[in-house]
């Protein structure tokens, strides 16, 4: 049992020392792309630095805001990931302003009642998915919200949309000027 103790120590030191020489390959083929103005590549090597980087050591290289900049942009080189996360804040806040006990202006009942259908329910929730896209973009949507849970909502959805937005325009910023 004591070899077995031993022995993992070595690996492990090993492993963090194979992923800081990875690290430092990668940033010298990102600084060697640049010069010669292979932006893409450049890009790609940026991105695959900073991943051996966040593997070493997830807490003491990036901690929680590096893993969040790499979940939501790919640390800012990848605009789809960006605008799909964007997409998908906007349908989770479009769902919780849908749920009837949250305290908002409209109810699920106001735009699709029982004799509406199907129909009056994909209205109500394109509704709902505007009114979302407009909290995040922080554009002032009528209804204004009222105290409670859907205000905090509204206020939830005003700060992380910019965020993801500024995470989008980067990756764009990035893709488009390399």
């Amino acid at each position: 049992m004591r070899m077995v103790q031993y022995q993992c120590k070595p690996l492990q030191e090993y492993r963090t020392q194979s992923l800081r020489k990875l690290t430092k390959a990668f940033r010298k083929l990102t600084n060697n792309a640049e010069e010669n103005r292979d932006y893409p590549t450049a890009n790609e090597m940026h991105y695959w630095s900073m991943e051996a980087q966040r593997k070493e050591s997830w807490w003491r290289q990036l901690g929680p805001i590096g893993t969040l900049y790499w979940a939501l942009s790919g640390y800012g080189v990848r605009p789809l990931r960006a605008f799909v996360v964007l997409i998908i804040m906007s349908l989770v806040f479009a769902l919780l302003y849908s749920l009837p006990d949250i305290g908002a202006d409209y109810s699920l009942q106001a735009f699709a009642g029982p004799d509406s259908g199907l129909l009056g329910y994909f209205w109500y929730f394109l509704r709902t998915e505007m009114y979302s896209l407009g909290a995040l973009a922080r554009l002032n949507p009528e209804p204004k919200p009222t105290p409670g849970l859907f205000q905090t909502l509204v206020l939830t959805a005003g700060i992380l949309g910019p965020l993801q937005i500024a995470l989008l325009a980067l990756a764009i910023r990035r893709r488009v000027m390399r």
